[in-house]
């Protein structure tokens, strides 16, 4: 069953601020990862 985004936001908000703090940092090198078109159509 897919997760959805509301579970992945109450888990993260869960965390311990350090664990947060690299969850963030994640997510943003999966942006620079990503083609600008990308981005812009989410």
């Amino acid at each position: 069953m897919p997760t959805s985004f509301a579970s992945i936001e109450k888990a993260s908000r869960a965390l311990p601020p350090e664990e947060r703090a690299k969850l963030v940092e994640i997510l943003l090198g999966t942006l620079s990862n990503s083609p600008v078109a990308d981005i812009e159509a989410a």
